[in-house]
């Protein structure tokens, strides 16, 4: 797909704002046509490079542009199963949770999708990041979760009654993908995080899912990986590879966790964060 953005320049990513898109052919012959034929449509299109999100489906002695962690969870109906594969900290903080009176909701509607979008520009902030516009998710509500393919579940404070962690998930077919996750740091010692992802992992093994997508990890993220990795979930590496179709050669990407921008965005109150992301959330993906 072409984004043609003043600021990050005219591309072509496979697929915007998405961890893996990868390639669909039948041997390594039909492969080499593939990348050749994306180069001189790049060419023509004059992309200034083509990102293939290749996942392991890239076969290439080339080194990627950047890598990281992508963790699934084999679901089965026997919840009591799935529980017990879990580590012995993620069934403590789980019950932790429970105990100190947390309840956690699924839920379908705009409403609940609002309340996560607070959480959403807190938990950005944190991170030194602007939040996505909230006309993105009014688009992921209308387009995808009200007609049945995504859920909301979000963890209520007992003595507050307001929302302090969520999560957003995908999920069609027998396939599910954890999209998004925030929470009010200010509760982290409840642990509502662990009772939101379980609430979740409960519901989609009953309702006949069979896999869940925890999506990528930055390699070094090592929190985010021991939260997914504590759920029983498998890991591997993903690859991505930006090709500059001139040079035909791999661009190498540092993962950007750190930097002035990061410091900027955490010291922005979440109003100018918010439009900051209105502006430039439209130039990535």
């Amino acid at each position: 797909m072409e984004i043609d953005s003043w600021i990050t320049g005219k591309r072509g990513i496979s697929l915007p704002f998405t961890d893996t898109c990868e390639p669909l052919y039948h041997d390594p012959e039909s492969l080499r046509w593939l990348i050749s034929e994306t180069r001189a449509l790049a060419l023509k299109r004059h992309w200034r490079c083509v990102e293939h999100r290749a996942g392991d489906g890239f076969p290439t002695a080339e080194k990627p542009s950047i890598s990281y962690y992508s963790h699934t969870l084999a679901l089965v109906e026997n919840t009591h199963t799935l529980f017990q594969q879990c580590r012995a900290s993620t069934r403590r903080a789980k019950r932790k949770a429970e105990t100190a009176g947390l309840t956690v909701a699924r839920s379908q509607s705009l409403g609940s999708l609002a309340a996560y979008y607070r959480l959403n520009c807190l938990t950005r902030q944190r991170h030194g990041l602007p939040p996505q516009p909230w006309r993105f998710f009014e688009s992921l509500h209308e387009q995808i979760i009200a007609p049945g393919n995504g859920s909301i579940f979000l963890a209520t404070d007992q003595n507050t009654r307001q929302p302090i962690a969520g999560a957003v998930f995908l999920h069609q077919g027998l396939n599910a993908i954890y999209k998004f996750g925030a929470s009010d740091h200010r509760f982290q010692l409840q642990r509502p995080s662990n009772l939101v992802m379980w609430k979740a992992i409960e519901w989609l093994a009953q309702n006949a899912y069979q896999k869940l997508d925890f999506g990528r990890t930055s390699f070094g993220n090592e929190g985010l990986r021991r939260f997914k990795r504590g759920w029983g979930a498998s890991e591997k590496t993903v690859s991505y590879y930006r090709i500059d179709p001139k040079s035909n050669s791999i661009d190498i990407q540092s993962d950007q966790t750190d930097g002035w921008h990061i410091r900027f965005f955490r010291a922005l109150p979440i109003p100018l964060a918010r439009l900051a992301g209105q502006l430039l959330y439209r130039h990535v993906g």
